[in-house]
């Protein structure tokens, strides 16, 4: 049985107190910081929530950057498709962590 609340619970939770409960009671100049807060502790729970996808930058991503930057994959074909779908994949991952307003009405 899984510990409760766990840590995306508790992060949900606390958000909306600070939400609901102290932002409306800071002072209008100190209203910006609060919600950049908030806002950090829900990409904190959507990272939770997906899992942190792999870096391209990683230890195997170091080597896919020599290999691109040495135009292993510049010529059409499958080995390039395949590079150009896991940067894709990986771009969106971060992105609906980090923004996932960036990713609505795109189609991939």
């Amino acid at each position: 049985m899984a510990d409760r609340p766990d840590a995306r619970e508790l992060l949900s939770v606390a958000r909306t107190a600070l939400i609901d409960a102290v932002l409306p009671t800071v002072p209008e100049a100190a209203r910006y910081e609060v919600r950049m807060i908030a806002s950090a502790m829900a990409m904190a729970e959507r990272e939770l929530g997906a899992g942190v996808p792999q870096d391209p930058q990683s230890s195997n991503g170091a080597a896919l950057d020599i290999r691109i930057r040495a135009g292993e994959f510049d010529a059409p074909g499958p080995k390039r498709d395949a590079v150009e779908r896991r940067l894709r994949e990986w771009v969106a991952a971060r992105l609906a962590i980090n923004n996932p307003k960036m990713l609505a009405g795109t189609s991939e």
